[in-house]
């Protein structure tokens, strides 16, 4: 069976402050990760070359550690390990997973295990978790030099479908569902237009911040 996919416009609508306090916790826990990095870089040993998958894994266990302590005690969310994944189950509405994410396409960085699989097609038998819960993923994307965070999101996936994408920070976009079984090329095109809605909302709120525009 499947899960019932929440709609973008119900999840804003039940954040409160949670949204801007995630987006905080993931920016100062790639902040732990420079300082970690700055401090390796101290110890008189050279410069150290961190692989990746070493970079994510500081960072997101870091996150799991800020997440842990800020919503631990909140009445309406659960943190912690669900059969072994770290979540924030918020009431019966939805369920956050924590990754880093390709902001060409809000991919997040899982290995095809079977219990992945059932977490990213919206399966409601999941070991640990719920039945009723949308699985939801917040990611970070990286610029360039893999020194500044350049975007944190929240995505929404059924399977090899992105609902809708949440950029935090900034604006958000809800559009048709893109299939990511089709071709290539009309996949990044359809990424690109919500790419684009998302900085064109984001251009004129700051146009019309202060003017008294509504």
């Amino acid at each position: 069976m499947k899960r019932t996919i929440l709609s973008l416009s119900d999840y804003k609508s039940s954040l409160g402050d949670i949204h801007e306090r995630i987006t905080s916790i993931i920016n100062l826990s790639f902040e732990d990760w420079c300082k970690i990095q700055d401090y390796s870089n101290s110890l008189g040993i050279g410069t150290v070359i961190y692989k990746p998958r070493t970079k994510a894994g500081i960072v997101h266990d870091h996150i799991c550690h800020r997440i842990f302590n800020e919503f631990y005690n909140h009445t309406d969310i659960k943190v912690g390990e669900f059969n072994g994944v770290f979540g924030f189950l918020y009431k019966d509405s939805f369920f956050i997973r924590f990754k880093k994410m390709n902001a060409k396409n809000f991919f997040t960085s899982n290995a095809n295990t079977n219990q992945n699989m059932k977490y990213l097609y919206q399966e409601s038998s999941i070991p640990g978790l719920p039945e009723k819960p949308t699985i939801l993923y917040v990611g970070y994307s990286l610029d360039k030099t893999n020194s500044t965070i350049q975007g944190i999101y929240t995505a929404c996936w059924d399977g090899k479908q992105l609902n809708w994408v949440d950029e935090h920070g900034i604006e958000s976009a809800e559009q048709t569902t893109i299939d990511f079984s089709l071709n290539e090329d009309k996949n990044h095109v359809a990424v690109e237009k919500i790419i684009k809605r998302i900085s064109v909302k984001a251009a004129y709120k700051k146009t019309t911040k202060g003017t008294g525009t509504h």
